[in-house]
């Protein structure tokens, strides 16, 4: 009998891997919280406890290791949204809790935090933030087309321009809201989520897509007590 050879792979370097995600931690706690001209090496050196060859064995310069935290960022993102994506509730309750789930990640931790600083200050310039975000209407957009054949969206509007439309709305709220705080921008999103409710949804079902905003922005406010940004 001949069996299915298996391929050979070469064996993970999990020190290197360990070193590298020591650093992308590390320089995450500084890019949370200062813009990306003002952050060092040597401050990220200090806070990785390793050494500038070791970093440099890894990145380049600051620039890849900005880069490198965007990535990892997206990666946490996409791999989030397919879990929840998979979960299989309604279309409309899936869109609601990818929103609040982005939120919980750039509100609730520090990568979050990290991208969106370095988003503001490299994304525009190098087309990462239009490309990200376009990622996340195609993968909205999905979900609104199902929300349509459930009978929640109105299903004569174009899916993508919904899924536009959401975001767009998450995109505002977030940047009117104070970063250090977490519960300001869900009472905020959940006022905008009554507002956009009647302009996308299926009326005879806004009663209970409108409790069930009430419901799910009280469960994340709960949910968000232990993961609030620090307001230093």
């Amino acid at each position: 009998m001949q069996y299915p050879q298996v391929p050979v792979t070469k064996p993970r370097d999990t020190s290197a891997d360990s070193t590298r995600a020591q650093i992308i931690r590390a320089a995450a706690r500084q890019f949370a919280t200062n813009s990306y001209s003002s952050v060092n090496l040597d401050e990220i050196l200090a806070d990785a406890k390793v050494t500038r060859g070791a970093l440099y064995f890894h990145f380049r310069s600051k620039h890849a290791l900005a880069e490198a935290i965007l990535d990892e960022r997206a990666r946490m993102t996409r791999s989030a949204l397919v879990e929840l994506i998979n979960r299989r509730m309604s279309g409309l309750e899936t869109i609601v809790d990818m929103v609040y789930l982005v939120g919980a990640q750039e509100f609730g931790t520090e990568l979050g935090r990290a991208g969106l600083n370095l988003m503001d200050c490299l994304g525009r310039i190098e087309g990462v933030q239009s490309r990200r975000l376009n990622e996340w209407v195609t993968a909205m957009a999905a979900v609104v087309e199902r929300a349509a054949e459930e009978g929640d969206i109105n299903a004569d509007l174009d899916a993508e321009d919904v899924a536009r439309l959401i975001i767009a709305v998450y995109a505002g709220t977030r940047l009117t809201t104070d970063m250090a705080d977490a519960r300001q921008f869900l009472h905020h999103m959940a006022k905008n989520w009554n507002l956009v409710l009647p302009a996308i949804a299926n009326p005879e079902r806004l009663g209970y897509l409108n409790e069930f905003i009430r419901r799910r922005t009280a469960h994340a406010l709960r949910e968000w007590k232990q993961t609030e940004a620090p307001s230093s």
